[in-house]
């Protein structure tokens, strides 16, 4: 288990088998710190909340899996997702429904509904639009 506090967080995950990661308030960001990991938010064996970025710059290729419901449950201040990863990285979007709203300060943004997503440029997706 994992609590953030007060302020920004980091929550440093060496794999994805926890109960709980919890940003608590602030900006707060939960770093994939290995290689291959696969982390879907919606998999029910960990819970996350109130994180705001996700972090996969590990030491090789990691994947996230997500959906809009996802991104809108991960923080109850923010309907936004950072996510920063290398180009080894890659993001699932896990369904239809996104529009690509172009490339702006070095993320590749992309929105469903209230739900946003902010992907590092050099990030592979796979977002349906």
């Amino acid at each position: 288990m994992y609590h953030g506090g007060g302020g920004n967080d980091t929550i440093e995950i060496r794999d994805v088998n926890f109960q709980l990661a919890d940003g608590g308030a602030g900006t707060d960001t939960l770093k994939l710190d290995r290689s291959h990991l696969g982390l879907n938010l919606a998999d029910e064996r960990g819970h996350i909340s109130e994180i705001e970025v996700i972090d996969m710059i590990g030491q090789g290729q990691n994947t996230l899996m997500l959906s809009a419901l996802n991104v809108l449950n991960l923080s109850t201040t923010s309907n936004t997702l950072i996510i920063n990863g290398t180009a080894e990285d890659h993001v699932n979007g896990l369904g239809s429904g996104w529009e690509d709203g172009g490339a702006h300060h070095g993320y590749h943004i992309f929105t469903n509904g209230e739900a946003t997503v902010l992907v590092g440029v050099q990030v592979a997706t796979d977002f349906a639009v």
